[in-house]
């Protein structure tokens, strides 16, 4: 018989992919030095734990910024946008000079890929001087399953009796997680070693939803002893987030997923543990929850369910103006840089007072549903495109615009830099213009040095709370 096949939707806010040289690069958009996370309600983010709201994706204009994923299946899709040149490897094969499709905003896809493990990754080559930056919005894994009805979601909700905590545990509440439409209660941790897990049978798939704030480190989840550690660090706060999944279980057989915080001191906190059942009978365990939306009471059958995914807007305008370099000595006097320095801290608590973010005529990239990792992320892609469902209007700031067509080149092999201008004669000085100038570079810090370390936590972690 035919196999269902089984789409799965992974959000780019999900630990389970790796980005190097980091995933969130701190407080700002400092996507020159690596992946950034941007929200299309809240923007860039602008101090630790704040919450985020609406659709996410991660930006970057660094070269050779990437990011990967292991998983299991017969096919891969990699959704998100690009004006600038990427390559993706599958396997070890590498595939370079692609466009994207910006009709589906699909960077890569492959099908017809042997039954099993597979690794790709996505490598960003743009010219950050040419405002050239790479999207990623997330990925769809297929896998086709030996039966002809989807699977079905049972949830587990963090207080459920079938679950055994290990260590130091403690409930917690707070009115956004893991929603602020459908808040709960929630498990959290700090102790190193302390686990929770939970054994079950006839299923083809597992998740684990927790959410993820700025004081999360490294976690490691053990699937039938088999043991993988993830970075849950960010800055931001994601009240429901993907921490761990699996699509390729044997349904015959029985087995055990534990979640386990390696990080002393740092929090580890858990929302609920979704298991795909092969079929309705086995979504009547013993003081199981059942619902449709991790997190959101339902019927205990999810139907299917599709992804809203807007196009590219080519004419978008650039919103960044050069700042250029100030030439020459500033002439004046002790009481006159004084005052420029007075007014330069005015100018400083006005602009961020009146005009925090600043607007952009880019449409967002919408992720997915409400909940991107929901049981309803069995995605209508029979048409080779990801079909329209109903999402909230947001009112949003809009991340950097997108400007120039996608476009291939040789890597750069270094970076020149022009040498010194001689000295030229003394201008008079525009007071208002170097007023602005010096509030621009006092108001920017400079961008974190990248990292290579695979669980780099963000930049701005306090030094006590490195391994």
């Amino acid at each position: 018989m035919a196999g269902y096949v089984w789409n799965y939707t992974i959000d780019d806010s999900s630990s389970v992919f790796t980005f190097l040289p980091h995933g969130d690069g701190g407080a700002d958009d400092f996507i020159q030095f690596g992946w950034q996370p941007w929200y299309s309600g809240s923007g860039f983010n602008t101090a630790g734990g704040e919450e985020s709201s609406g659709q996410s994706q991660h930006i970057t204009s660094l070269f050779g910024a990437s990011v990967g994923l292991n998983f299991s299946g017969t096919a891969i899709y990699i959704f998100g946008s690009a004006n600038g040149s990427y390559e993706v490897s599958l396997d070890g094969t590498v595939s370079s000079g692609l466009i994207p499709d910006s009709g589906r905003n699909l960077l890569f896809s492959q099908d017809n890929l042997s039954p099993g493990v597979h690794y790709v990754n996505l490598t960003a080559q743009p010219i950050a001087a040419q405002d050239q930056q790479i999207h990623f919005d997330g990925a769809v894994v297929t896998t086709t399953l030996d039966q002809e009805d989807p699977p079905v979601p049972v949830v587990y909700d963090n207080t459920n009796q079938s679950l055994a905590y290990n260590g130091t545990w403690s409930v917690s509440n707070a009115n956004n997680i893991p929603s602020a439409a459908n808040p709960a209660p929630f498990h959290q941790t700090k102790a190193s070693g302390a686990s929770v897990s939970l054994e079950f049978s006839d299923a083809v798939g597992i998740a684990i939803n927790g959410t993820r704030n700025w004081g999360n480190w490294v976690y490691s989840v053990s699937l039938d002893g088999e043991q993988t550690s993830y970075n849950g660090s960010t800055m931001w706060l994601i009240g429901d987030a993907l921490l761990f999944y699996a699509n390729d279980l044997d349904p015959n057989k029985n087995h055990t997923v534990e979640l386990i915080n390696v990080s002393d001191g740092m929090n580890l906190w858990l929302n609920s543990i979704t298991v795909f059942a092969t079929n309705a009978a086995s979504t009547t365990p013993n003081s199981t929850t059942v619902s449709t939306s991790l997190g959101t009471p339902s019927s205990s059958v999810a139907s299917s369910a599709s992804v809203t995914i807007s196009s590219i807007a080519d004419s978008a305008a650039s919103k960044k103006t050069p700042v250029g370099e100030i030439v020459g000595p500033v002439v004046g006097v002790v009481v006159a840089l004084a005052l420029i320095a007075a007014a330069a801290i005015w100018f400083i608590k006005k602009k961020r007072s009146s005009n925090a973010r600043e607007a952009n005529p880019y449409p967002p990239i919408l992720a997915g549903a409400d909940s991107p990792y929901s049981s309803r992320n069995d995605l209508l892609f029979t048409t080779g495109t990801r079909e329209k469902a109903s999402l909230r209007e947001l009112a949003a700031p809009l991340p950097p615009s997108i400007t120039t067509a996608p476009q291939s080149h040789e890597p750069l092999s270094s970076v020149a830099q022009s040498p010194p201008a001689s000295a030229v004669v003394q201008q008079p000085v525009d007071v208002d213009r170097l007023i602005e100038l010096i509030a621009q570079r006092i108001d920017r810090a400079p961008g974190p040095p990248a990292s290579n370390d695979p669980y780099p936590p963000p930049p701005q972690y306090p030094e006590s709370m490195a391994l």
